[in-house]
């Protein structure tokens, strides 16, 4: 599906509101720090994570994870709009919302609000998800391209 840039903005806007709004709904349902199960295999409860992916750097690191933070939504803002009206930019869409959703958990709030939880696994929330589809869905897009689209070179040339 390719899409102008307008409406790659347009969908990343959307997917930045579902996930705060999804937070927002967590952190008032579970501010007592009760916990739901809506189904067999998910839980839901609130949980603040300062650090990174499963909780690393959480000792003393938020301004380095933020400074990297900003740096990695403007790449990937950058790469989506160029991007536009090829396959990829769909998926880097989705990896620039769940970037700016969990950035802007941390600049407002010090940490990410997690609050989805699968058996055996850690906490995590829509952002994490869209971050999760656009790696895999980038990747999908750059390994089996699009007729009228290259495969990227590898071979080191141009």
């Amino acid at each position: 599906m390719a899409l102008t840039r307008g409406k790659l903005v347009a969908l990343t806007a959307v997917l930045i509101a579902a996930d705060q709004l999804t937070k927002l709904a967590a952190r008032r349902m579970l501010a007592t720090g009760g916990s739901r199960e809506p189904l067999p295999f998910l839980g839901l409860s609130i949980h603040s994570n300062r650090g990174i992916a499963f909780g690393l750097l959480d000792d003393g690191h938020g301004r380095l994870i933020i400074a990297v933070g900003i740096v990695i939504v403007a790449v990937l803002a950058a790469a989506m709009l160029a991007a536009a009206g090829r396959r990829v930019a769909v998926p880097l869409a989705f990896l620039l919302a769940g970037s700016t959703g969990n950035l802007v958990d941390r600049l407002l709030r010090g940490g990410v609000t997690d609050f989805l939880r699968l058996p055996h696994w850690p906490a995590f929330n829509l952002a994490d998800i869209f971050i999760l589809a656009g790696v895999f869905f980038t990747a999908l897009a750059l390994v089996f391209p699009s007729d009228g689209e290259q495969r990227p070179r590898d071979d080191g040339g141009p």
